[in-house]
Order: structure tokens, then sequence, then C-alpha cells
């Protein structure tokens, strides 16, 4: 990977964690969220010992160091977790039962925030796509970008929606507290202090040089499997996030990263 490419995310990263910081300022949640953004996915630069090549019937295939590959993708769950828990006020110490994955549309519409992606991974958490074995290295390291560019643009969506939970006070329906068992009121609470205000997700293109689009894949917008599995999620609709990245039809670059995005839970 170029040194260019390098910096940019390195610089990704840091402005990334500066905008959830404008929407937690509390200390005591600053660190609970801190263990949940600051994850390996969140500045992962290429590294060639990641790599492990196969070689099977005179045909080599290569896949990601699977230690790694969990780490990398164990943080993208528990983000997905913490938004889902949120809109669901979903107490994970209070019960046994599992996480719902179905989020009722008015949660969405009562922030007017998109329907986050990052759930599909929920509906298969232990299918993890950084472990599957693919034809070149390129092809590895551009589905971990794909990845960490998603991850990177949720941790703002979170923020975001943050934000705007926060200045609807008791009024909100959303409790950013739910994953760490924390109720509402003392959420809110904790955060009394007013946010700063946070630039809009457009901040956060989709880098056609940190990933490569070269091997991507369009996918029917309705009709493919992942979408037909989003629309088990999202109660019947087909989530399409307004904002950058992840966007269907607006521009070469959105849509071949929505594409990217979606391939890798097929």
């Amino acid at each position: 990977m170029s040194a260019t490419v390098s910096t940019a995310l390195t610089i990704a990263a840091n402005s990334t964690l500066r905008e959830f910081e404008r929407a937690i300022k509390n200390p005591f949640l600053k660190s609970l969220f801190h263990g949940i953004v600051i994850s390996a996915l969140l500045d992962y630069q290429n590294n060639p010992t990641d790599i492990i090549p196969h070689l099977r019937f005179g045909q080599t295939t290569y896949s990601f160091n699977p230690q790694t590959a969990t780490a990398l993708f164990t943080g993208f769950i528990k983000l997905g977790q913490v938004i889902q828990c949120a809109a669901l006020d979903f107490n994970p110490y209070a019960t046994n039962t599992p996480l719902p994955i179905t989020i009722p549309h008015d949660k969405f519409i009562s922030i007017a925030m998109p329907a986050p992606l990052i759930s599909l991974a929920l509906a298969a958490p232990h299918r993890n796509p950084l472990l599957a074995e693919y034809s070149s290295i390129k092809e590895v390291f551009h589905n971990i970008r794909t990845l960490q560019h998603a991850y990177h643009y949720y941790i703002q969506w979170t923020a975001r929606a943050i934000t705007k939970s926060i200045e609807q006070g008791l009024g909100s329906k959303w409790n950013f507290g739910a994953y760490f068992g924390i109720p509402q009121e003392e959420f809110l609470l904790h955060v009394r202090s007013r946010p700063l205000p946070i630039k809009p997700l457009t901040s956060l293109r989709y880098d056609g040089h940190a990933v490569d689009n070269s091997m991507a894949m369009i996918l029917h917008p309705t009709h493919s499997s992942v979408a037909i599995r989003a629309a088990n999620i999202y109660e019947g609709r087909i989530p399409t996030d307004d904002g950058l990245p992840i966007v269907a039809g607006k521009n070469e670059d959105n849509i071949h990263f929505y594409s990217d995005f979606l391939h890798l839970f097929i």
C-alpha cells in the first residue's frame, strides 16, 4: 500500500474519533464508548504478514490471518450492537434473550437518520467475511478496506444519532446507554452538557484510492439475497443511506461502495 494512502487513512481515523468525541464529552461515557470505537479496525494498515496462501489442486487462494480477522470484525459487530441496543432500548445484561435484529422504521424517522446497513452483519454475526478465501491478495485487502470505511462511516453515523437523541431529551426514542446497561434517564444525566455541533456525514467520502473498485459487483437493489435480508431487518423496507458513502444511485463511487459492502455479506 502506498505511503499516501496509509497517511490518508491515519488522518481519517483521527478525524473520525474527533467527530465521535464531539457527541460524547462526559469522561465516564467517553471511556465506555472508547472501548467500542477504538478497535483494531479503526486504523488497521495493510500488513502482508497477515496474508495466508493456500494451494489446492494447483490453484492458489489467499485468506486473512484468522486472529486479526476476528479482532477486526468484532469491532464492527460491537458497533452494530450499540446501534441496535440503542434503537430498541435493549439492555443485554437484563435478559437472556438474543438481541432482536428488527428496528421499527419510526425510530429512524424520529431522528431524521437513514437506516444503517451495519445491522446486516448482525443477521449472521458468526459469518466473518474476512475469513473467506479469495483469488488474490488485492481482493483480501480490498474487502478489509471496504469494511473499515463502513466502520468509520457508522462511527460518525452513531455520533450524529447520539447528538440528535440528546437534543430530544426524554422524548427521544433512542437510548445510547442501553448497550452498557444504562437507563435513558441516567445516560441523559451524564450528557446533560450540550454537545458541540457535528459535521454532516457527507464529510466522510468514499475513498476510491484506499479501496480499489476494479472487483466491484453491482447487486440488484431489491432482489438480491442481501437486499431481501435487509428488508426482513427493516420492516420490509430496503434501506438506502442518504448520507455518504453508502447510497445507491447517486454517483459512481457510492454505487461501488454500496455494492462492495453488501457483497461482503452475501
